[in-house]
């Protein structure tokens, strides 16, 4: 068994992190989004990336600016943080951000529940604002805008 609809991680990933986000922040994010075709992939400052394998074999990702990666650091630490915590810890935070939608979509997805098994990798990072032009067959994107910035969620395989 293997994944038929590339769109539907994509789309419940964007779904799921929009409501996540809302209950960690006191955000507004928009819900309306649209699934984009692409050939070059623009990072923001801090992006996290989940693979997986199995019936399912691609990369997922989600690229935050460093105003909103200090904000999900500051809802996810307790007390008043020093800036030197939040610049340390942020990319934990947008990878724990990632970890846990993925983790909250893979039930959901067409594929296991009709018995597959879809396995994840640990999340892993980049710090750095760049473009990249990348081989992958397929490449999607999704950004949702809240406020003056956006997150960049990808799938690319």
């Amino acid at each position: 068994m293997y994944l038929t609809n590339d769109n539907e991680v994509l789309e419940k990933l964007a779904k799921r992190t929009v409501s996540y986000l809302e209950e960690l922040l006191p955000l507004s994010i928009s819900g309306d989004f649209k699934i984009e075709k692409i050939d070059t992939i623009e990072y923001l400052d801090n992006s996290s990336f989940i693979t997986f394998s199995n019936g399912i074999s691609s990369t997922v990702g989600m690229s935050v600016s460093n105003g909103l990666a200090s904000q999900i650091t500051k809802a996810f630490i307790f007390g008043e943080p020093t800036k030197d915590e939040i610049i340390q810890l942020k990319q934990e935070c947008i990878k724990e951000v990632l970890n846990i939608t993925v983790g909250n979509i893979i039930s959901d997805l067409e594929l296991v529940k009709s018995g597959a098994i879809v396995n994840i990798s640990t999340p892993f990072t980049t710090e750095k604002e760049s473009t990249i032009k990348r081989k992958e067959k397929k490449r999607l994107q999704i950004k949702l805008q809240i406020n003056n910035t956006s997150i960049i969620l990808f799938y690319f395989k």
